[in-house]
């Protein structure tokens, strides 16, 4: 399980660093263009060079000030499924590539012992499409060009899980085969999911992630995106209990979302209020964007869903305050 998380001069984080604490459930806020998005990146630019880069990060224009510096090092903390605990480095091998090493040995990290620990992850980038082989528009929907990707088929069994989330999320569609949906209102049969509406696309894609994650890290960008109101608190319900779900089964399985909704986050303090989620098991974030580069910022959540503080200018929480009852707002920074 990935617990911390520290990086330097990628995109908007400087030189100073930026650490993120992870829990099981982590939800990461922030106004746009703060590097919400950009953290998740760096999370994947690591796992692929870990495993399809035999360990070796490549550069890219992701990174600042030309060649690889200390000042660029990454960091993370994290614990196998027997709770042994690791501490780990990228580290400067030459003057375009990094290694992963142990910080207190600084021997190399096999990628055996990496999988160990985050055994994979799975990005589902905003504005993305489930990937499905078609011509013209739908390919380019569908974000697959040349083919059908062997790992994106979907089992008989994770077509029952994605119907009984719909069902819980009062959704009335169900999938079957090859992509395909049934609008059971008007029962209309065999929609390619590039020809239904982009909430239930949305919808689609993020369900068929949580029935394909087993194990490892799930990395969501924006499920609430076209969700509309009165669907966000199930939403908020399916996420937290499926993944609370996917933990006990497997230790280093965990849930990152990048979100922005308000009713998201109240659901989330509703559920640790009623004992249904425990705070230890849940991380909330905000991230801001400062001169130095971004900065992430730990809002803590007692046993009662309270949060300490909601550290955004013009953030929801504050916002709200100002819309209803008028008058300039703090924020705590």
């Amino acid at each position: 399980m990935l617990r911390q998380f520290t990086v330097r001069n990628f995109k908007c984080y400087g030189k100073e660093g930026a650490t993120f604490d992870l829990s099981r459930i982590t939800f990461i806020y922030g106004n746009n263009s703060v590097g919400k998005s950009s953290f998740l990146e760096a999370l994947e630019i690591l796992d692929r060079a870990q495993r399809n880069n035999r360990g070796i990060v490549i550069r890219s224009d992701g990174f600042k000030n030309g060649q690889i510096t200390a000042e660029d090092e990454w960091s993370l903390k994290c614990s196998d499924s027997k709770g042994k605990t690791y501490d780990w480095v990228l580290s400067t091998n030459n003057e375009s590539q990094w290694l992963l090493v142990d910080r207190a040995t600084s021997e190399r990290v096999l990628e055996s012992l990496y999988s160990k620990c985050i055994p994979s992850i799975n990005h589902i980038r905003a504005g993305e499409m489930s990937k499905k082989t078609k011509s013209g528009f739908e390919a380019l929907a569908a974000g697959l060009e040349n083919g059908q990707d062997e790992n994106d088929i979907l089992t008989q069994e994770e077509m029952v899980d994605i119907n009984e989330m719909f069902k819980k999320l009062n959704v009335k569609y169900s999938c079957a085969v090859d992509d395909t949906l049934t609008d059971l209102d008007f029962d209309m049969q065999n929609l390619t999911v590039s020809k239904v509406g982009a909430g239930i696309r949305g919808i689609y894609r993020h369900l068929k992630a949580l029935a394909k994650w087993k194990t490892g890290l799930l990395l969501l960008e924006e499920p609430e995106a076209n969700v509309n109101e009165g669907q966000l608190q199930k939403l908020a319900q399916l996420l937290v209990m499926v993944a609370m779900a996917r933990s006990e089964k497997d230790a280093t399985a965990q849930l990152v979302v990048e979100c922005h909704s308000e009713h998201v986050m109240l659901e989330v303090m509703k559920m640790v209020a009623s004992g249904r989620l425990q705070c230890r098991d849940v991380s909330i974030i905000y991230v801001v964007k400062e001169d130095s580069g971004a900065r992430p910022v730990k809002c803590n959540i007692d046993s009662e869903g309270t949060l300490d503080r909601w550290p955004a200018e013009g953030g929801f929480f504050g916002a709200r305050k100002r819309i209803l009852f008028g008058g300039d707002v703090q924020y705590d920074r």
